[in-house]
């Protein structure tokens, strides 16, 4: 085996071991959501974080569809964040729309492995 199908495989087993973890990932994203939901304002810097956090990472592990998806929920919340206005009804279910195109995408590239 060579150094370049070892290296192959490596990242293989990185994404996969990425993937396997997308539960746990999106189970955060739907409690700080659920959060966010009942009023709680700093839940909404939570659900930014972790939003920012999987547009990071998505990209590094050949999952461009979560990094995208990603960044645009860690805009939506730092836009939210800076209004300082009381969420709408509209906001909270944009965010929700958000969080599902994450999970979309993490199941989009679960079945194309």
């Amino acid at each position: 085996m060579t150094s370049d199908d070892e290296l192959a495989g490596a990242l293989r087993r990185l994404r996969a071991d990425y993937l396997a973890a997308a539960p746990q990932r999106l189970a955060e994203l739907w409690t700080a959501y659920a959060r966010v939901q009942t009023g709680e304002t700093q839940s909404l810097d939570t659900l930014r974080t972790l939003m920012h956090r999987l547009a990071g990472t998505g990209g590094s592990y050949g999952l461009p569809d979560v990094t995208d998806r990603a960044r645009a929920g860690d805009q939506a919340c730092r836009q939210l964040i800076a209004s300082s206005a009381p969420l709408t009804p509209g906001d909270v279910q944009r965010l929700r729309a958000l969080i599902q195109g994450i999970a979309d995408a993490f199941q989009n590239a679960t079945t194309s492995e």
